[in-house]
């Protein structure tokens, strides 16, 4: 069953450094087409995709160009077993059309392909992976050697039909972490190729506002412990780093603000009876240069009985964390 869809077409120019992140290029869905011999998409990408997208090609200098085009779509989806297996379903009634295993060996790798509905079978050995997209990677050699289907009368089977317009979501759908990784990546090297310096970022939520992170190789450090951060701690700073809103805030120091440095910090509050215990700031207001300050003892909430400086009050709080 097809449909016709209009979507917008990135082709993004030929180079050697394209083909340098031709890896990069492909968690955003654009693969090289081996019919018009450029790097584009061949299935639409979301808005979100796009806006990455554009984002990277601006960051590493990369032109490119955009057009709207009509293409009958198949209704197939990829169904991942695992990394080596993988099914090809029809969407409408749920047919698994095709089954494909791919297995990784030393000096080359094979593949084995069933159709079911025309009961074909296709056996092969492939060369070593450029890639660990291992269904772009069958779809790229059976591109370029075409009589290879032919000679194991395979040529039958409409799946090199069908691969290339559903191949795009299969390689998007790639774990966040594998995403922060790649974009890690590229932070770095971009602080690195504009002389930055090694300040990544600081206010991270989860953090002390105050606390500065530097990259130090492929690390991140903190200037509040002078260590090595954890890697689920780095996993957390990448992720802020990730959204979109807080990219302006990579390599640029940001001024913390009074929500950032006392929302939630413990400080020591005393009653008549002479008892002390430690609340929480609740919230902050500027007067005259002053703050003023409400504290919660978890049931109710009260302005503290004098006004602090700022200073005054971040050194206050600085005991009690």
């Amino acid at each position: 069953m097809e449909h016709e869809s209009s979507y917008e077409e990135i082709i993004v120019e030929k180079s050697d450094k394209t083909y340098e992140l031709k890896d990069q290029l492909k968690t955003y869905g654009i693969h090289y087409n081996f019919d018009e011999k450029e790097y584009s998409n061949n299935s639409p990408l979301s808005e979100n995709v796009i806006e990455e997208l554009k984002w990277f090609l601006k960051n590493y200098d990369l032109k490119y160009t955009t057009r709207q085009v009509n293409r009958k779509t198949l209704n197939y989806k990829i169904i991942p077993i695992d990394k080596n297996n993988f099914i090809i379903e029809q969407i409408n009634n749920n047919l698994k059309c095709y089954f494909i295993n791919v297995y990784i060996g030393m000096d080359q790798n094979r593949v084995n392909i069933l159709d079911t509905r025309k009961s074909l079978h296709l056996s092969a050995n492939l060369p070593k992976f450029e890639s660990n997209d291992y269904l772009f990677e069958v779809l790229k050699y059976f591109s370029l050697h075409n009589e290879k289907l032919i000679e194991a009368k395979f040529d039958e089977s409409e799946l090199f039909t069908i691969l290339p317009n559903i191949i795009d979501t299969h390689s998007l759908q790639i774990s966040l972490e594998q995403k922060l990784q790649k974009f890690k990546f590229m932070v770095i090297k971009d602080l690195a190729s504009k002389n930055k310096g090694d300040f990544l970022c600081n206010c991270v939520p989860g953090f002390f506002p105050e606390t500065e992170f530097k990259i130090v190789g492929n690390k991140i450090l903190s200037s509040y412990t002078q260590n090595f951060i954890s890697s689920n701690q780095e996993k957390k700073i990448w992720k802020y780093l990730y959204k979109k809103e807080n990219r302006k805030h990579i390599g640029n120091r940001k001024e913390p603000s009074l929500f950032e440095l006392f929302k939630g910090a413990k400080i020591p509050i005393k009653e008549q009876t002479g008892n002390e215990y430690l609340g929480r700031i609740t919230a902050i207001k500027e007067i005259r240069g002053k703050l003023e300050i409400k504290i919660s003892n978890g049931i109710d909430e009260k302005v503290a009985p004098r006004l602090f400086g700022k200073e005054e009050l971040f050194d206050f709080i600085k005991k009690y964390r």
